[in-house]
């Protein structure tokens, strides 16, 4: 009886402890009720290369640091590197931090450990990580941080389509740092198939900003939540939702009336299917729940007509935006009308910058009242007949803008004659921008504000192309690719005014200090900016011909066909001038060592400079121990092992071989 009694006392006490902290149980957020992200970080050589600011690692890991701060516990956090332990190696992947609960610290710790060293597996790395993140059941979200495009012969725009059409609840975000835009774009396909972020960053703030941006959008993720509460049952769209828009240009309003919309299913032929009905709608805005599937949207306003073929995935939410690249034309009152300001009573319409045949011509009858009709964007020349007086005006349309008519009484003529410096030759092409200016304005700037602009004209074969301008005071700026100008003037009306403008050129040639045949050689032209990035122009072979470059700092990086040496040289390129480079095909081996600093883990940690006299860098290497051929001349070498630094000032002679020590060299 006693035991019996014991038990229900202490199933009782046991009940009323549960009934107690059962309301309690909703405040507490446990694992997997926060939203899962692994962060994968480059870790190839490329990470040590320098930017304003220093390395991109130590960039990286500084930017790091300081945007986890902010979601401490608020995310299962997990760190993946690739690179960073062995060189060449594709399969160099791994999980450094599993998830779990976001300990800022901890990770900083982490990050700082990562060496950067060797490839770029990109395919393989995302794959492990959704292979972890699979095993989650609420998926999560990756934030790929890189400085450079995959590089271990494997697609990963490929892998990212296999991998959602099995799991939805996956999100991609890609940080390209410090990528040239044609590598950056091949990346994009990550975050734009999986609706991520896909944010280019060349800063330490920006790639703060970046990190930032991409942990909160993973709170709004599968699986976050701010407080908790009872558990919903998940509802899955099984249609697409498709909302349409249409601008004249891309920064003009929405239309929202006179739109006629269709949308067709399309068959495997990528034709519409005949046994399914179009779609349509009058709105300037529609929305349509749709199948899963291929899709051709027409898109007519006022006699214009714009297709676009689109693909819907199950579930989608998409919206997409139609540009018809459309100027208003506003018309005046024709002749025949008392309140008469033209005098014409038809205009005859003529597309300057396109071969269309059919786009090249269009007759307008002017009415008794103002109207407006849309033209493709461009430029144009207006004729009219005023009792046997030909006039014309010439006109630049853009995109969404309004054109009004230049009336002759309050507008002059701007002709600009174009021609090179220093051959005289016309120029090729050139791009014409005219801005207007204001009488506080500098006649001579060195940036004008884009909200200056006023006409811009596509690449023009027109030797000296003409401009009708309101009276006032203007700047035009030509660009044909290798030089700009800039130059002031002011509009007087019912005047011509006739501007010359020259672009001055510089000559580039390439010698040898012994003869040569000029053959089997391969120089790289880097262009160099004010802030010492540098943008590789092109290559050549064809050294016996003058290189016609704008003006300005370059890196010449050539290859010789007898050795396959390279050999670095910097110029300077004045307008007007002919430069002539002189390279040397005498070379010597050259290798450097650090003797006192030959441990493994130095050796990982090491990172090469060497520099011209001028101190132009003109190599980097993080080989432990570097060989290369130097031509004769000045350096100054440097080399870097965490926070210690060895540097030292050679000059090179013709000698067989050369190996230099810096074992006494560390900067104090």
């Amino acid at each position: 009886m006693l035991s019996h009694f014991v038990n229900r006392c202490f199933f009782a006490l046991l009940l009323s402890m549960v009934i107690f902290l059962a309301p309690l149980v909703g405040f507490a957020q446990t694992k997997s009720d926060l939203p899962n992200t692994i962060l994968i970080l480059d870790g190839s050589g490329s990470m040590w290369g320098k930017i304003k600011g220093g390395h991109k690692v130590v960039i990286a890991r500084r930017a790091i640091g300081a945007s986890l701060s902010a979601f401490e516990d608020q995310l299962n956090f997990g760190l993946m590197a690739y690179g960073h332990r062995r060189r060449g190696a594709c399969n160099d992947i791994q999980l450094i931090e599993d998830l779990a609960k976001l300990n800022p610290l901890k990770i900083s710790r982490r990050v700082k450990r990562v060496k950067p060293l060797g490839k770029t597996p990109i395919t393989d790395a995302l794959l492990k990580a959704i292979t972890r993140l699979q095993k989650e059941k609420t998926g999560g979200s990756i934030i790929l941080l890189t400085d450079g495009p995959e590089n271990c012969r494997r697609d990963p725009c490929a892998l990212i389509n296999s991998q959602l059409a099995k799991d939805q609840n996956l999100t991609v975000h890609v940080i390209a740092f410090s990528m040239q835009p044609k590598e950056a774009k091949s990346l994009a396909c990550l975050a734009n198939k999986s609706g991520g972020l896909f944010l280019s960053a060349n800063t330490q703030k920006q790639l703060s900003d970046a990190l930032s941006a991409t942990l909160k959008a993973t709170l709004k993720g599968p699986g976050a939540v701010a407080v908790v509460e009872p558990t919903k049952s998940r509802v899955q769209r099984i249609k697409a939702e498709l909302t349409l828009t249409a601008r004249l240009g891309q920064s003009s309003s929405v239309l929202n009336e006179g739109l006629l919309w269709k949308l067709n299913r399309l068959n495997n032929e990528n034709s519409p299917e005949e046994d399914m009905p179009s779609l349509g709608s009058a709105k300037g805005s529609p929305t349509f729940d749709l199948n899963a599937g291929a899709y051709r949207v027409v898109a007519q306003y006022q006699g214009f007509e714009i297709t676009k073929d689109i693909t819907l995935k199950k579930g989608d939410t998409r919206s997409e935006q139609i540009i018809f690249n459309l100027n208003r034309l506003q018309l005046p009152v024709g002749w025949a009308s008392a309140n008469s300001r033209s005098g014409f009573g038809k205009l005859l319409l003529q597309r300057q910058d396109t071969k269309e045949i059919d786009a090249k011509t269009t007759l307008i009858e002017l009415t008794d009242k103002e109207q407006t009709q849309l033209i493709p964007a461009g430029a144009y020349k207006l004729i009219g007949v005023d009792n046997g007086n030909l006039q014309s005006w010439f006109i630049h349309a853009q995109a969404g803008k309004v054109t009004s008519l230049p009336i002759w009484e309050n507008t002059g003529r701007l002709r600009l004659v174009l021609r090179d410096e220093t051959t005289g030759a016309p120029l090729e092409e050139p791009v014409v921008r005219i801005f207007s200016r204001r009488e506080t304005d500098k006649q001579t700037p060195h940036e004008i504000p884009q909200s200056a602009l006023q006409f811009e004209t596509a690449r023009s074969t027109s030797k000296a192309p003409l401009f009708d301008l309101k009276a006032g005071k203007y700047w035009a700026k030509i660009d044909d690719g290798f030089a700009s100008k800039i130059v002031n003037f002011d509009m007087l009306a019912k005047q011509l005014t006739k501007i010359t403008v020259a672009l001055e050129r510089a000559t580039l040639n390439i010698g040898f200090e012994k003869d040569d045949p000029l053959t089997n050689h391969t120089l790289s032209i880097f262009q160099i900016n004010k802030t010492g990035q540098e943008t590789l122009l092109g290559t050549t072979s064809q050294l016996d011909q003058k290189l016609t470059l704008p003006p300005g700092h370059y890196r010449l990086s050539l290859v010789t066909g007898q050795a396959g040496n390279t050999i670095n040289k910097t110029v300077e390129l004045k307008a007007g001038h002919a430069q002539k480079v002189t390279f040397s095909n005498v070379t010597t081996p050259t290798s450097f060592v650090i003797s006192n600093r030959d441990d493994p883990l130095s050796r990982h940690q090491i990172f090469w400079q060497l520099f011209e006299k001028s101190g132009a860098l003109i190599w980097q290497s993080t080989k432990p121990y570097p060989r290369l051929h130097l031509p004769k001349g000045e350096y100054h070498i440097k080399a870097e092992i965490g926070d210690d630094i060895y540097s030292r000032q050679f000059t090179l002679k013709n000698k067989d071989k050369l190996e230099l020590d810096l074992a006494n060299s560390l900067q104090k």
